[in-house]
């Protein structure tokens, strides 16, 4: 089922079906961002803090943590993979869901009424996904990756075109690594529709030589997703995913 090879949606509804949401992956419109974050949904490497969390802000606090899991310590996730499910329901909210490819358990988060008087319903027009591997530190690790692949989004009775590519950055010194991301973009208010976006998360890191702990690793190796209102607007892009699926309709 998963590959290493980037891979594509799993899910199109053509145009002239029931009226939805025109939904463009990973669009190649420039400069694109996301503003007004109404859900975090976050995996890192921690040694004694949480590892996976949803959050109802970009700002992490005791006041906008929703639900933590802390899954072990840094050096038991060390290359560890997981399959991911981020998963939005118009009723039941969010799920951030990471079950271990080797056979354990399924970790659950999950976010379905008000916290701190942030609804988990607030109106969002896409998703920011971005992995980081960056500025760790060079006394004790020599290199460290975060890989996230198998991509695959689904919104049953939407028109979903493009394709996610695989997320890969490797950090080995100063100058390399950083964050590498991409984006959802959708014409429609996303919270007003059922969809889930699946894949497979890894980090990995390796000790300097004489080395086998170090104090703290947190936000350094993370897989990030941030939905919100995307700038700009997406318009533009839903108008060339239409444009071409009324032209495939014609040829056919």
């Amino acid at each position: 089922m998963h590959s290493a090879m980037s891979v594509v949606v799993a899910c199109l509804t053509l145009a002239g079906s029931a009226a939805g949401a025109v939904i463009q992956l990973n669009p190649s419109s420039p400069g694109l961002d996301i503003t007004g974050t109404v859900m975090d949904a976050r995996y890192r490497l921690s040694n004694t803090n949480w590892d996976q969390m949803i959050a109802t802000s970009s700002s992490i606090s005791g006041a906008t943590l929703v639900q933590t899991a802390n899954l072990g310590t840094h050096n038991q996730l060390n290359a560890r993979a997981y399959d991911f499910d981020l998963g939005y329901d118009p009723v039941a909210g969010w799920t951030w869901s990471l079950t271990n490819v080797s056979g354990g358990a399924k970790s659950l988060v999950s976010w379905s009424a008000p916290f701190n008087g942030a609804s988990p319903f607030r109106s969002f027009t896409g998703l920011e996904i971005f992995a980081v591997a960056a500025n760790l530190d060079p006394a004790t690790i020599a290199s460290g990756t975060s890989s996230i692949t198998d991509f695959a989004f689904f919104a049953p009775g939407q028109t979903v075109g493009g394709s996610l590519v695989n997320l890969v950055t490797t950090w080995t010194g100063a100058g390399t690594g950083g964050l590498v991301r991409q984006f959802v973009v959708s014409d429609t208010d996303m919270s007003t529709f059922a969809w889930n976006i699946r894949g497979r998360l890894q980090m990995s890191f390796t000790y300097q030589g004489g080395v086998s702990n170090t104090g703290n690793l947190d936000e350094r190796l993370k897989f990030d997703i941030k939905a919100g209102t995307v700038i700009p607007a997406p318009a533009s892009a839903a108008l060339v995913l239409v444009g071409g699926l009324v032209a495939a309709r014609r040829r056919r």
